[in-house]
């Protein structure tokens, strides 16, 4: 698995990668792709509580972070298990960009 996150805002912002945690609002989950994966993705999830982090960092007011190595590389997900990429910004006018690839082993 490789993750990147990056924001563009004017104060810093921390993410995290966690596995198994509830969000919180009203998260909408899209497959992404039906008939080929087993994925759902959420972008309305407002909040993150419990879990397993797995990963976590802070990133400036415009910067940028990712990660392949093999700490994150192996990362099992059984069915009915989650794996989330959060950003929490510090101010209203942060935007975030996250993106992770993974690999579907059936």
């Amino acid at each position: 698995m490789k993750y990147s996150v990056s924001v563009d805002g004017n104060k810093p912002a921390e993410f995290q990668l966690v596995k198994n945690t509830t969000l919180g609002g009203t998260p909408s989950y899209t497959d992404i792709s039906t008939n080929t994966s087993v994925i759902e993705y959420d972008t309305a999830g407002t909040t993150v509580t419990g879990g397993q982090a797995v990963d976590f960092g802070t990133l400036g007011a415009t910067g940028s972070a990712s990660e392949s190595g093999t700490s994150t590389t192996d990362i099992i997900l059984l069915p009915g298990e989650t794996l989330t990429l959060a950003v929490r910004a510090t101010t209203a006018t942060t935007d975030a960009t996250v993106a992770i690839r993974w690999v579907e082993d059936f």
